[in-house]
């Protein structure tokens, strides 16, 4: 779960739309694909242990996300407008968007572009190098404290850092091939 909502963070950065907002958003807004490797790090507060774990990243605006795992287990999650497709250890599960679950309407919204779905749901505090949101909606807020995007000088994403409530927190270094 929360790798996946964290995936979700990470693609809406990649599909924003450009309203009346920051010029920042604009450059990110223009980003029609991306590619390259992670290094993500869970740190589990309430044993002290942090999970590693690295792999390859991939983005086309209005087509698709894929975020696939190498190391230390192979595994991917590939989000389209029409499903989203997981696999690990040869299993694979398909879903399909359904109008009833809202995780589900805004990764197909943000992956076509629709960046007002997570105005919706985060209150932003944007600067030229960095994102911060924080949960607006019950929901998120009893899971989520805050994350943080930040960016590099071309306003693409490098790392993302989420807290979440029990203090556990995701950090996603992001590089360019």
């Amino acid at each position: 779960m929360f790798k996946r909502f964290g995936l979700f963070l990470i693609a809406a950065l990649f599909s924003l739309q450009v309203f009346a907002i920051p010029p920042v958003i604009e450059k990110i807004a223009s980003l029609k694909s991306d590619s390259g490797t992670f290094i993500q790090m869970k740190t589990l507060s309430d044993v002290g242990v942090t999970l590693t774990s690295s792999g390859e990243f991939k983005f086309e605006k209005g087509k698709f996300f894929e975020w696939k795992t190498l190391k230390p287990m192979e595994g991917s999650f590939t989000a389209t407008p029409k499903e989203y497709v997981s696999s690990i250890k040869g299993g694979k599960t398909s879903k399909r968007p359904l109008s009833k679950i809202k995780m589900s309407n805004a990764m197909k919204a943000l992956i076509d572009g629709d960046v007002s779905v997570l105005e919706e749901v985060f209150k932003l505090k944007i600067s030229d190098k960095s994102i911060t949101a924080y949960p607006k909606t019950r929901e998120l807020s009893e899971f989520v404290d805050s994350f943080t995007i930040e960016l590099d000088g071309n306003a693409k994403p490098v790392r993302f850092v989420m807290t979440f409530t029990n203090s556990d927190v995701l950090d996603i270094v992001l590089k360019r091939k």
